[in-house]
C-alpha cells in the first residue's frame, strides 16, 4: 500500500496554481485553533473563498468565525471538512449539512498499528509513505465557487 504522495505545492502547480503559505496553518484539532485561525485568516484582503479544515473539530471552529464576520457558510464562502464519520458530529445534521471526505478511522487505526509494529521491529519511519483514498461528499457548504 506504498504510494508516493503528492505534496500540496505540486499538487496546485500540477493545475496551474501556486501554493500560497501565506493561506496555510496548523495546529491542534480543537474548534478553538479552527476559529483563531479561520479568523486570522478572514481578517485578509481579500479574503479567502473556501477553507479545508482538516478535521470535523477545527471545522466547527472554522464556521464559527465564518458566522462572527457576518458571513454565510455556502454562499460568501465554502468548506470541506476532514473526516465525517465521527458519530457524535455528524455533517448531515449540520446547518447548513457540512462537504466532507470520507474515509474510515477504524481501518486507519488498525493500519497505524500496523506501521508502529513495523517500526518497532527496526523499520525507518522514513520509509513509510502512504496515501489512502478519500471519498468527496459534496453538502451545502461548498457553494458555487467551489
Amino acid at each position: 500500500m506504498t504510494a508516493k504522495t503528492l505534496r500540496t505545492p505540486d499538487a496546485l502547480a500540477s493545475a496551474g496554481l501556486v501554493a500560497n503559505t501565506a493561506l496555510m496553518a496548523n495546529g491542534l484539532f480543537t474548534d478553538e485553533t479552527g476559529f483563531r485561525l479561520a479568523q486570522a485568516m478572514l481578517e485578509r484582503k481579500p479574503r479567502p473563498t473556501a477553507f479545508l479544515a482538516g478535521s470535523m473539530m477545527t471545522a466547527l471552529g472554522v464556521f464559527r468565525a465564518i458566522r462572527s464576520a457576518g458571513m454565510t457558510l455556502g454562499k460568501d464562502v465554502s468548506m470541506i471538512a476532514h473526516d465525517d464519520v465521527f458519530p457524535y458530529l455528524n455533517a448531515d445534521t449540520m446547518v447548513p449539512k457540512m462537504s466532507t471526505t470520507r474515509s474510515s478511522i477504524r481501518a486507519a487505526g488498525t493500519r497505524i498499528a500496523e506501521l508502529l509494529t513495523q517500526i518497532l521491529a527496526g523499520k525507518p519511519a522514513a520509509e513509510i509513505h502512504e496515501l489512502w483514498p478519500v471519498e468527496l461528499v459534496l453538502r451545502e457548504s461548498t457553494g458555487p465557487k467551489l
